[in-house]
């Protein structure tokens, strides 16, 4: 399928705005738009709509609540979110129940907005067979100890290692860190599947490093466990990071078990089918605030970079 025949979704209660983002588009794509949920999932049970973008603020189903009932009906849909205002429920509810792709600030500027769409299209055109199956189960894990997926805990108490231990030891090895250094090591020399962290340990802003990482490593899951709930932060690191939860804790056994457990199961859908690696693109950092962070990263990620390729060719 050629990208001109991809479809696009729009969803804004506005009418004003429907036209001007039908107007943005139509000349590349074939455009749909909705002026309110119920309307939208109407159209996306009976058309395959490549990418959805949704207005947040509307009556009736708010753009969170509809992005996670697209992800239900349709996960190769991309998803992105236009916002208006800082609405940390709903910035931190569209992270863990729909997944977006991105947020977009309103007022948008139309070249940022042009390449997200496009970006988003290209991903879904390329990826939509492999993405199919790519919703949330309440999964059991069998798989062996050691098997070569583990789990990083940056954290600088022992209780979420400890929590995590409990509920994965008998399916994952669990490296319990207490800082970025710590957490380099293991990654230098373990497969890590999914990484746990705070915004902060040890007095330093995790949130580079989570960035940083997952430009060279995408495959990889990060569950954001942590008690400075921050909507800019929660919309940062969804852009720049693809995280894959934005968590407040302290968190219980029973959400916290299947959380790992699907985090583990897109690292290993990532794994066996790379070519949904796509769908874990994420924006350039602008400007890097911790430069001598940034270099002494790299340094270490030599090594996780080689052993990123090689999982890569052994898929």
């Amino acid at each position: 399928m050629s990208e001109e025949q991809a479809n696009l979704l729009f969803v804004d209660d506005e009418q004003q705005i429907l036209v001007s983002l039908r107007a943005l588009f139509r000349s590349k794509y074939n455009v749909y738009t909705a002026d309110g949920g119920a309307n939208a999932l109407d159209i996306i049970r009976t058309k395959h709509i490549h990418t959805v973008v949704s207005d947040q603020r509307m009556p009736k189903m708010t753009g969170h609540e509809l992005l996670r009932e697209i992800k239900k009906i349709s996960p190769s849909t991309m998803r992105i979110l236009l916002t208006g205002y800082s609405d940390m429920d709903a910035v931190i509810k569209s992270v863990n129940d729909g997944e977006v792709f991105r947020f977009i600030s309103k007022p948008w500027n139309n070249d940022e907005l042009r390449t997200t769409v496009d970006n988003a299209v290209q991903i879904a055109l390329e990826t939509g067979d492999d993405a199919a199956d790519l919703h949330d189960q309440v999964l059991e894990d069998k798989s062996p100890v050691g098997s070569g997926d583990g789990i990083l805990v940056i954290n600088d108490t022992p209780d979420i290692a400890e929590q995590v231990q409990r509920l994965c030891q008998e399916q994952h090895l669990t490296y319990d860190t207490r800082n970025i250094d710590e957490a380099l090591e293991i990654l230098a020399h373990e497969e890590i599947a999914v990484i746990i962290t705070d915004v902060t340990v040890a007095g330093e802003d995790t949130t580079e490093f989570v960035k940083l990482l997952k430009q060279q490593y995408p495959m990889m899951m990060t569950i954001v466990l942590t008690s400075e709930m921050d909507a800019q932060t929660a919309v940062s690191l969804i852009n720049q990071a693809r995280i894959f939860r934005y968590l407040t804790k302290p968190i219980g056994d029973g959400m916290l078990r299947p959380i790992i457990a699907n985090g583990m199961h897109s690292y290993r859908a990532n794994k066996e089918r790379p070519n949904l690696l796509q769908r874990q693109t994420v924006e350039s950092i602008e400007a890097v605030q911790n430069p001598s962070l940034a270099s002494k990263i790299m340094g270490r990620l030599k090594t996780l970079r080689t052993r990123f390729r090689f999982s890569r060719q052994a898929s």
